[in-house]
Protein backbone atom coordinates (compact mmCIF):
# COMPACT_ATOMS: atom_id res chain seq x y z
CA UNK A 1 0.00 0.00 0.00
CA UNK A 2 1.39 3.39 -0.88
CA UNK A 3 1.01 6.71 0.86
CA UNK A 4 1.93 9.74 -1.18
CA UNK A 5 1.39 12.28 1.58
CA UNK A 6 -2.36 12.53 1.09
CA UNK A 7 -3.71 9.02 1.73
CA UNK A 8 -3.47 5.27 1.46
CA UNK A 9 -5.65 3.07 -0.71
CA UNK A 10 -5.81 -0.64 -1.47
CA UNK A 11 -8.29 -2.39 -3.73
CA UNK A 12 -8.78 -5.58 -5.76
CA UNK A 13 -8.40 -3.78 -9.08
CA UNK A 14 -4.65 -3.68 -9.06
CA UNK A 15 -1.70 -5.50 -10.62
CA UNK A 16 -2.15 -8.62 -8.49
CA UNK A 17 -5.86 -8.85 -9.29
CA UNK A 18 -5.27 -8.61 -13.02
CA UNK A 19 -2.35 -11.06 -12.82
CA UNK A 20 -4.71 -13.54 -11.14
CA UNK A 21 -7.28 -12.90 -13.89
CA UNK A 22 -4.70 -13.56 -16.59
CA UNK A 23 -3.54 -16.78 -14.96
CA UNK A 24 -7.16 -17.94 -14.53
CA UNK A 25 -7.87 -17.29 -18.19
CA UNK A 26 -4.71 -19.18 -19.14
CA UNK A 27 -5.75 -22.14 -16.98
CA UNK A 28 -9.17 -22.33 -18.62
CA UNK A 29 -7.58 -22.08 -22.06
CA UNK A 30 -5.07 -24.85 -21.30
CA UNK A 31 -7.76 -27.08 -19.81
CA UNK A 32 -9.81 -26.78 -22.99
CA UNK A 33 -6.94 -27.01 -25.50
CA UNK A 34 -5.22 -29.94 -23.79
CA UNK A 35 -8.58 -31.70 -23.48
CA UNK A 36 -8.26 -32.26 -19.75
CA UNK A 37 -10.95 -33.96 -17.74
CA UNK A 38 -14.25 -32.38 -16.87
CA UNK A 39 -13.21 -31.86 -13.24
CA UNK A 40 -10.10 -29.89 -14.25
CA UNK A 41 -12.14 -27.72 -16.61
CA UNK A 42 -14.76 -27.09 -13.90
CA UNK A 43 -12.10 -26.14 -11.35
CA UNK A 44 -10.42 -23.77 -13.83
CA UNK A 45 -13.75 -22.11 -14.66
CA UNK A 46 -14.60 -21.83 -10.94
CA UNK A 47 -11.25 -20.13 -10.28
CA UNK A 48 -11.87 -17.74 -13.18
CA UNK A 49 -15.35 -16.95 -11.83
CA UNK A 50 -13.99 -16.20 -8.34
CA UNK A 51 -11.30 -13.88 -9.70
CA UNK A 52 -13.79 -12.06 -11.91
CA UNK A 53 -16.22 -11.70 -9.02
CA UNK A 54 -13.50 -10.17 -6.83
CA UNK A 55 -12.52 -7.69 -9.53
CA UNK A 56 -16.14 -6.73 -10.23
CA UNK A 57 -17.05 -6.30 -6.54
CA UNK A 58 -13.65 -4.62 -6.00
CA UNK A 59 -13.37 -4.78 -2.21
CA UNK A 60 -11.20 -1.94 -1.07
CA UNK A 61 -10.20 0.02 1.94
CA UNK A 62 -8.30 3.16 2.63
CA UNK A 63 -8.52 6.87 3.11
CA UNK A 64 -7.56 10.04 1.32
CA UNK A 65 -7.10 13.63 2.44
CA UNK A 66 -8.95 16.21 0.39
CA UNK A 67 -8.16 19.93 0.50
CA UNK A 68 -10.33 20.39 3.60
CA UNK A 69 -11.72 16.90 4.36
CA UNK A 70 -10.91 13.25 4.95
CA UNK A 71 -12.57 10.56 2.83
CA UNK A 72 -12.55 6.89 3.80
CA UNK A 73 -13.66 3.68 2.19
CA UNK A 74 -14.12 0.39 4.04
CA UNK A 75 -16.09 -2.82 3.78
CA UNK A 76 -18.86 -1.13 5.78
CA UNK A 77 -19.15 1.69 3.26
CA UNK A 78 -17.66 5.04 2.45
CA UNK A 79 -17.75 8.33 4.30
CA UNK A 80 -16.21 11.75 4.56
CA UNK A 81 -15.76 14.42 7.19
CA UNK A 82 -14.51 17.98 6.98
CA UNK A 83 -11.26 18.59 8.84
CA UNK A 84 -13.10 21.11 11.02
CA UNK A 85 -15.43 18.31 12.25
CA UNK A 86 -12.55 16.21 13.61
CA UNK A 87 -12.17 16.89 17.35
CA UNK A 88 -9.08 14.70 17.67
CA UNK A 89 -7.41 11.68 16.15
CA UNK A 90 -5.85 8.77 18.03
CA UNK A 91 -2.92 7.17 16.23
CA UNK A 92 -0.72 4.35 17.40
CA UNK A 93 0.00 0.66 17.08
CA UNK A 94 -2.19 -2.21 18.26
CA UNK A 95 -0.86 -5.22 20.15
CA UNK A 96 -0.01 -6.91 16.82
CA UNK A 97 2.15 -3.95 15.71
CA UNK A 98 -0.23 -2.65 13.03
CA UNK A 99 -1.02 1.03 12.80
CA UNK A 100 -4.44 2.08 14.10
CA UNK A 101 -6.13 5.43 13.56
CA UNK A 102 -9.46 6.48 15.09
CA UNK A 103 -11.01 9.87 14.39
CA UNK A 104 -13.33 11.41 16.98
CA UNK A 105 -15.83 13.58 15.17
CA UNK A 106 -17.77 16.54 16.53
CA UNK A 107 -21.07 14.64 16.18
CA UNK A 108 -19.86 12.10 18.76
CA UNK A 109 -18.90 9.30 16.35
CA UNK A 110 -15.56 7.53 16.52
CA UNK A 111 -14.50 6.47 13.02
CA UNK A 112 -11.63 4.01 12.55
CA UNK A 113 -9.72 4.64 9.34
CA UNK A 114 -9.19 1.48 7.36
CA UNK A 115 -6.12 0.92 5.24
CA UNK A 116 -3.68 2.52 7.69
CA UNK A 117 -2.27 -0.78 8.98
CA UNK A 118 0.96 -0.48 6.98
CA UNK A 119 1.40 3.30 7.26
CA UNK A 120 4.03 4.63 9.66
CA UNK A 121 2.25 6.24 12.65
CA UNK A 122 4.68 9.18 12.70
CA UNK A 123 3.90 9.99 9.07
CA UNK A 124 0.17 9.76 9.75
CA UNK A 125 0.58 12.08 12.74
CA UNK A 126 2.40 14.60 10.55
CA UNK A 127 -0.39 14.53 7.96
CA UNK A 128 -3.11 15.21 10.54
CA UNK A 129 -0.86 17.70 12.39
CA UNK A 130 -0.32 19.74 9.22
CA UNK A 131 -4.07 20.09 9.01
CA UNK A 132 -4.37 21.32 12.61
CA UNK A 133 -6.05 18.23 14.07
CA UNK A 134 -5.21 17.47 17.73
CA UNK A 135 -3.42 14.11 17.96
CA UNK A 136 -3.22 11.46 20.66
CA UNK A 137 -0.50 8.88 20.12
CA UNK A 138 0.46 5.63 21.77
CA UNK A 139 -0.39 1.95 21.86
CA UNK A 140 -4.05 1.31 21.05
CA UNK A 141 -6.17 -1.77 21.37
CA UNK A 142 -4.61 -3.13 24.55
Amino acid sequence: MQMDGIGAWKQARGPRGYLALGSAMMLVYLAVVLEMGLLVKALAVAYLALVLLRIVINPGRGFRFGPDSVHWFARRGAGAAPISAIRRVSIGRDIDGRTVCVMSLSDGRDVPLSGVEEVDPARLMREFGRRGVPIMGGTLGT
